[in-house]
């Protein structure tokens, strides 16, 4: 029987503690961060950012679930000997998130339109609908370059946003 001796043996055994060593590793730089987080914001920004981090990681469980998926899939066509499947797969999965990560930026852009500019849903709606063929084309335009030409970082915006909801003067009220 394949992968029964004593070499696939100690190989799981190695994945296992390599893989208990990350998690330990993950465990204490989330520890950290959040001792350092506390200080940094204090009890109620900090608890805020609890409550976020909470819930983006009850939507994080089904991505996950997911990623294992499309890996299990993309793992078996290299198995028997498929690379060109597998590549077509994990493109395909790349695809689609990059479809669904451009679409929810556009939505939530509309969302705020929606709210700034007196504007319907119904046309919030049109205008999201007639955006999809520019959501497809961006995506499989960054699927076209370089992971080198893509990217970008804006952690002083993505930071100072967590206090929106303190801030005296909002643009959308509840």
């Amino acid at each position: 029987m394949l992968g029964s001796g004593p070499i696939q043996r100690q190989s799981g055994v190695r994945s296992g503690v390599i893989l208990a060593l990350a998690t330990a590793a993950s465990i204490l730089a989330a520890h950290t961060f959040q001792l350092a987080a506390g200080r940094v914001l204090g009890r109620e920004d900090n608890g805020s950012l609890a409550a976020l981090l909470g819930f983006l990681s009850i939507i994080l469980i089904p991505a996950g679930a997911l990623q294992m998926a499309v890996s299990r899939e993309v793992s078996r066509s290299l198995a028997t000997g498929d690379p060109a499947g597998a590549a077509r797969l994990a493109r395909g999965a790349l695809r689609a998130a990059l479809i669904a990560f451009f679409h929810s930026g556009v939505s939530n852009l509309i969302s705020a339109g929606i709210r700034a500019v007196p504007l319907g849903q119904t046309a919030g709606q049109r205008i999201l609908a007639s955006l999809q063929s520019a959501v497809i084309a961006a995506a499989d335009d960054a699927l076209a370059r370089h992971p080198d030409d893509v990217g970008s970082a804006a952690p002083m915006i993505e930071w100072t946003s967590i206090r929106h909801e303190t801030q005296y003067t909002r643009l959308f009220r509840s």
